[in-house]
């Protein structure tokens, strides 16, 4: 559900530009220096976007589900934790894009620091707390942690480094359709595509947001920041780790139950697996252009993976080489 929030924020940050035509004037000072008329838009949008977002969350997700009392669920493992690495990017970019709205309205770097923490938390965390409160969920201390984690990741590196070493990032192959049919332990034939359509959605959006066998997280190293000014490294060439994982029809196990009637997938034929990945990336706010559009762009293309070649490593021993990996 985090990725929910990651589309809403993402339109709301992009729609500043909207909502005053001055993106093209320089960046304020950087002390605090607030505009007027950028701060009170900004504040206005993210208000508003945050109290549209818990009631339309509220009513879409958790609405056909009784309350109960706040509780704990340990979800640790679930999707074999790839929804922790999807917590961790959606922390870590939410963060980075809100802080530079912040410093865009004039706040000087350390508030704007405080500010975009906190904002990416307080999102964050409301959904973790309707979780806790919601029969079909609960409150889960390893989302938080994750949540925690991308945060801290982004603001460390912005109080001590002039330039991120590190960035997380997504990408998705966008679809998945599995030509499988499933027995029944009553003889009931069952399509695997359709148990896919049920899990992840039936529309590429859906697939994009959902589906954990066909999305990468990646942790972007770009060993320019720790490199010396005479370097030969190129300063957008990046390196990057990734994390995907295969053959998930269920959180925990590929069993599920239809109207009383138990299926089931082999093991052996679709094994649970996890992917470490390692291929080249693009930072894109390491390339130099005067345009403030482009330069806007390149923030907004920054939280995405640049498909490139790739080199996968999954766990059940398996090596695989990709020429282009989305």
């Amino acid at each position: 559900m985090a990725h929910t929030l990651n589309v809403l924020l993402l339109s709301c940050l992009l729609s500043l530009g909207k909502l005053h035509a001055v993106w093209s004037s320089p960046p304020p000072p950087s002390i605090d220096s607030v505009i007027p008329k950028r701060f009170i838009p900004a504040v206005s949008l993210i208000a508003t976007g945050y109290a549209g977002f818990s009631y339309g969350l509220y009513q879409t997700w958790y609405a056909p589900y009784r309350t109960s009392r706040f509780h704990i669920y340990n979800d640790w493992l679930e999707w074999r934790n790839m929804d922790k690495a999807g917590h961790l990017y959606s922390a870590f970019f939410q963060t980075a894009l809100l802080y530079e709205g912040a410093r865009w309205t004039g706040l000087g770097k350390t508030k704007s620091l405080v500010a975009s923490s906190g904002l990416s938390l307080l999102f964050l965390s409301t959904i973790e707390v309707m979780d806790g409160y919601s029969s079909g969920w609960g409150f889960s201390f390893p989302d938080m942690g994750a949540n925690l984690l991308g945060t801290a990741l982004f603001a460390s590196q912005a109080i001590w480094l002039k330039h991120p070493l590190l960035r997380v990032k997504w990408s998705s192959v966008g679809w998945t359709r599995t030509n499988y049919t499933v027995v029944g332990s009553k003889g009931t034939r069952y399509s695997l595509s359709e148990r896919e359509e049920n899990l992840f959605g039936a529309s590429l959006p859906e697939q994009l947001l959902k589906n954990y066998n066909a999305t990468h997280v990646w942790l972007s190293i770009n060993p320019s920041t720790l490199l010396s000014k005479n370097s030969r490294w190129p300063k957008w060439l990046s390196i990057a780790v990734g994390l995907g994982a295969g053959n998930l029809y269920g959180g925990y196990k590929n069993e599920w139950t239809i109207d009383g009637e138990q299926f089931e997938l082999s093991s052996h034929s679709f094994p649970r697996y996890s992917s470490i990945y390692l291929s080249p990336d693009l930072d894109w706010t390491a390339i130099h252009v005067r345009n403030i559009w482009l330069k806007r762009l390149f923030m907004v293309l920054n939280i995405f993976k640049l498909p490139a070649p790739a080199l996968e490593y999954r766990t059940t021993g398996d090596i695989k080489w990709h020429w282009l990996l989305y």
